[in-house]
């Protein structure tokens, strides 16, 4: 019996599940600002939506899934947003904790906003919303990614920046 080892085109019983997770991660994080004031829910939602867009201009111009399916269902929008780069830097693309610092403040900014406004009006309700929502995107993203997008993704195979950096993978072992 044969292994799948990736896909030509992620199946939509992957991008689906996907999707529907980051709209959720993002949506928790808003309800966790709207707490704080409506203008930062807006404005959050609007840093989510440019941050997708960057990955997209970023990472997904030379990505193999360019004009496909990949696991998170944004290799085909960006083919109708963005001009193709060359696949070949994809793998030199620079990706370190620091270039990801704008990434992971779709985490940290309803996390910290939650703490300080769960310390200036105490809920246990909702302090368990930003613990849920801190555990849901550290423990659902790890599994997301290596259990499904990054197990199965082709450009992972080709190279991948950020395969080897959260996965302690060496530039010759992939």
């Amino acid at each position: 019996m044969m292994t799948q080892t990736s896909y030509e085109r992620f199946p939509l019983r992957i991008t689906i599940p996907v999707v529907l997770f980051n709209l959720l991660l993002y949506a928790l994080g808003a309800y966790i600002l709207l707490r704080i004031h409506v203008a930062a829910t807006i404005l959050y939602l609007g840093y989510c939506a440019v941050i997708q867009v960057n990955v997209m201009r970023r990472s997904c111009r030379s990505c193999y899934y360019y004009g496909k399916n990949c696991a998170f269902g944004i290799g085909a929008l960006s083919a109708r947003l963005f001009t193709r780069q060359d696949p070949a830097s994809f793998v030199n693309k620079d990706v370190s904790p620091l270039t990801m610092i704008p990434d992971f403040l779709v985490v940290i900014i309803p996390v910290l906003a939650g703490i300080v406004s769960a310390i200036l009006s105490f809920s246990w309700l909702y302090l368990g919303v930003v613990l849920a929502f801190l555990l849901l995107y550290l423990m659902g993203t790890a599994a997301v990614r290596g259990s499904v997008a990054c197990k199965y993704c082709r450009q992972r195979e080709l190279g991948c920046p950020a395969a080897q950096m959260f996965f302690k993978q060496s530039k010759e072992s992939t």
